[in-house]
């Protein structure tokens, strides 16, 4: 059974989301990264800046803390609605 710890896990389609980015090699994680963007921006995320205020310090250790793209994509996705996360998904 899957541990339901992580903030992701709650929603089937963001768990998907994050476990491709997660595995992908770094070339492929930024197409995607810049793709969510994207569709982020296509489909409203109003509100969300407000939420996003202090980047990471550099010495956490998952995988989207070491970049800020990455760190501001991934903290987007945990505010937007699960409307957008499944246009996402696709």
């Amino acid at each position: 059974m899957i541990s339901k710890r992580r903030w992701y896990d709650r929603d089937p389609d963001l768990r998907k989301v994050m476990i491709t980015l997660e595995h992908a090699d770094e070339e492929t994680r930024n197409r995607i990264v810049h793709e969510i963007n994207r569709l982020l921006c296509e489909y409203g995320c109003d509100g969300i800046d407000c939420k996003l205020t202090d980047l990471p310090p550099a010495m956490n250790k998952r995988w989207y803390d070491c970049d800020p793209y990455w760190w501001i994509t991934v903290n987007c996705l945990r505010y937007v609605n699960a409307d957008i996360i499944k246009k996402i998904a696709l």
